[in-house]
């Protein structure tokens, strides 16, 4: 009997929920021998208890001598019963019969590999951990969710927008309505103005805009940010993220934009460099962005090299001439650094 222990994860920026079991696997010697003495491992499943999550009826039953659709050996198995499931990509790339309308067995590991791996306990049990995501929508036979992408559609095709933007050489058009309920400043900008009135947006450039009415609409980052701290794309492209993380910031601070202000200042912290810590702690010193000030004194602090590196680049003078007070925090730090050292140095 397999013990399942099953708990939810629950995103509110998601469409979905997780669900995480884990289940502890028992009684695989007798399967083992089983399949030795001839027998048929496959057709004799270890059933674990059944249990409810997200209002569903659950259970997995496991084979740790299962055949492999497209292999000779055995294989450990887990089979979902009486459930229509749509696999993760990687699942379906290695087991072509889990697709949807067809859950029926999943194979895991080969039983060589599993009894090479070091994972399988003196006692023989081992742990498998299952992760399934589940559409909040299916649960009550709904479509997916859509209200982002509607919304997005609707700043696309500017209908029934009435008020227009400019921002250097271009216009946007957007909402009124969506903008004051989701900007305090907006908010107070547009009260009582004319309907199709133009407004003139002064110090921002048109992308860092565009993507501020994106986030407004759909609360959603451009593809440069949506990844940024995974950074698989070229140093150009690197650098055009770095940037705007910092200039999307100030622009959702200047408006009042809450969340998209969070995660621009973790972007711009994920991204503090040579090139960058200078010109950040300037910025988070005039703006307030204690978590944003905290990580580039730490990036200076932990290693001299950078710390000089900044230096030479002429660093240190654009911290005098607009912050010197952040340069003696900067060398407080280092020096409780130094003493931290050599203390643990005479020990």
């Amino acid at each position: 009997m397999a013990a399942v222990r099953a708990s939810t994860i629950k995103d509110d920026a998601q469409p979905t929920r997780t669900v995480c079991l884990a289940l502890k696997i028992a009684d695989t010697e007798r399967h083992h021998a089983m399949a030795r003495a001839g027998g048929d491992g496959n057709q004799d499943y270890i059933p674990a208890r059944s249990f409810t999550v997200l209002g569903y009826e659950w259970q997995i039953d496991y084979d740790p001598d299962g055949h492999h659709p497209n292999h000779v050996e055995r294989y450990v198995k887990l089979r979902v019963p009486s459930r229509v499931l749509r696999p993760m990509a990687e699942v379906a790339a290695v087991c072509p019969r889990f697709r949807q309308g067809d859950s029926k067995e999943v194979p895991l590991v080969s039983r060589a590999v599993l009894e090479a791996s070091g994972h399988l306990g003196r006692d023989g049990n081992c742990f498998v951990q299952c992760k399934m995501e589940l559409s909040c929508g299916e649960r009550a036979g709904l479509p997916p969710r859509d209200l982002g992408q509607d919304l997005g559609d609707l700043l696309r095709s500017q209908n029934g927008a009435d008020v227009t933007f400019v921002v250097g050489a271009a216009s946007f058009r957007a909402h009124r309505l969506l903008l004051t309920a989701r900007s305090p400043v907006f908010a107070a900008e547009l009260a009582g103005s004319l309907t199709d009135e133009t407004h003139r947006i002064k110090d921002m450039d048109a992308d860092t805009f565009r993507a501020l009415l994106l986030f407004i609409y759909t609360d959603t980052l451009p593809p440069q940010l949506e990844h940024m701290d995974r950074w698989l794309g070229t140093w150009k492209e690197d650098q055009e993220a770095v940037s705007m993380a910092r200039r999307l910031l100030d622009a959702a601070d200047r408006y009042g934009v809450e969340r998209l202000k969070v995660i621009c200042e973790k972007k711009a912290c994920v991204s503090v460099g040579v090139g960058t810590v200078a010109a950040d702690l300037v910025l988070a010193e005039r703006r307030g962005y204690r978590k944003l000030k905290a990580r580039c004194i730490e990036f200076l602090v932990a290693s001299p090299a950078d710390l000089h590196a900044v230096a030479a680049a002429g660093g240190f003078k654009l911290l005098e001439a607009s912050c010197p007070s952040v340069l003696t925090q900067i060398v407080t730090a280092v020096a409780a650094r130094n003493c931290q050292l050599l203390g643990l140095g005479r020990r």
